[in-house]
């Protein structure tokens, strides 16, 4: 594939799942490595398009893990942005500090920290969209990893092209290389003679995600399945759409004059979904339905697992009220007369992904 042909189906695919528009500000998030640096310049040449007008920023977050070595990329990037004449942002936050401060992961609170920078990113530069790096390679790597983890439809389904990246929706996070293979980004940045930086944490295997990469998914190609990136990638999409039409079903019960939304006299808010209607749905829709029902009355799932909603269904299938499911932060769930009823004192966190 050809560096333009290459840019084309970019902007294609940017275009098909309408992750920008033409003239948008968008918060480019960049690392330094291949598959970010193979973004960076992308966006950067489709930008001069006079269809396109986009207006690329540029943030990188140093996450203090990697001493000398995250100066450097930082500055690498600094660089990069620089001879394209892009603006360009960074910030340095402690990621062991701030996990053992919010009891994480490394690579959990690395995740909450960037996409955090990323967003007050995009706030200062008024920009409606951040674009990131993952491609169709992290995305079979992602399904495999929420297989293993025994993931629900949603998890199958892996990251989606665009997702909000804020509690009100307006700020999104764009993926567009997404259909595009690890070794075709390592191809175009050959091509047009563009250098990354290359990060030791990704072949470091304590982590999780580079065991699948190095040692799981070669295994399994070379043993069982060549093409098995090309069978996870379908069954995401297969599962996405499992997904998306569970979730219409389930948000079709949370709205009508029969739903009721308001504040107790204890001061929890609480949500009142008619008994019979969620009684007459499939199993998979009702857990969905509570799921988002929590979500209504602001409460994080993060913490909320298959085993707490099988037990609100097992209540709802009982038939009779009286019992009332605890769940994490306050939140609860019981049934008064015909009505289930959703509660929460204090909004929660919202989890991130």
């Amino acid at each position: 594939m050809t560096p333009r042909t290459f840019e084309r189906r970019v902007l294609e695919a940017v275009r098909a799942n309408r992750l920008w528009s033409p003239g948008a500000t968008v918060m480019l998030g960049v690392s330094g490595g291949a598959d970010s640096m193979a973004l960076l310049h992308c966006v950067h040449n489709l930008a001069a398009r006079r269809d396109t007008r986009w207006r690329p920023h540029v943030a990188h977050l140093n996450h203090g893990l990697r001493g000398p070595a995250g100066d450097a990329d930082a500055e690498f990037v600094g660089r990069a942005a620089t001879h394209r004449r892009l603006p360009f942002v960074t910030e340095r936050v402690d990621v062991r500090e701030f996990a053992a401060a919010h009891d994480l992961t490394i690579e959990e609170a690395a995740r909450a920290c960037r996409y955090a920078f990323l967003a007050r990113a995009a706030a200062s530069a008024d920009a409606a969209v951040v674009a990131v790096a993952h491609h169709a390679d992290d995305q079979a790597e992602t399904i495999l990893h929420h297989i293993l983890r025994g993931s629900g439809l949603r998890g199958l389904a892996g990251m989606p092209a665009i997702r909000p990246l804020d509690a009100t929706g307006t700020l999104r996070l764009a993926r567009p290389l997404l259909y595009f293979r690890r070794v075709m980004l390592g191809d175009y940045l050959r091509a047009v003679d563009v250098a990354w930086c290359a990060d030791a944490a990704n072949i470091d295997e304590a982590h999780t995600r580079n065991r699948i990469r190095h040692r799981l998914l070669p295994m399994i190609e070379q043993q069982i399945n060549p093409r098995v990136v090309d069978a996870l990638l379908r069954m995401g999409e297969q599962a996405r759409a499992s997904s998306e039409l569970i979730e219409s079903m389930a948000a079709s019960l949370l709205t009508g004059p029969r739903v009721r939304c308001r504040d107790d006299v204890d001061g929890a808010r609480l949500l009142l979904v008619p008994a019979t209607d969620l009684a007459a749905s499939p199993r998979i829709v009702q857990g969905q339905a509570v799921r988002q029902a929590l979500r209504k009355l602001g409460v994080g799932l993060g913490e909320i697992g298959y085993e707490r909603i099988a037990a609100v269904l097992t209540m709802l299938a009982a038939g009779r009220g009286g019992r009332r499911i605890q769940l994490p932060g306050g939140a609860w769930v019981t049934r008064r007369g015909k009505n289930v009823v959703f509660g929460a004192r204090a909004a929660l966190d919202r989890d991130f992904e």
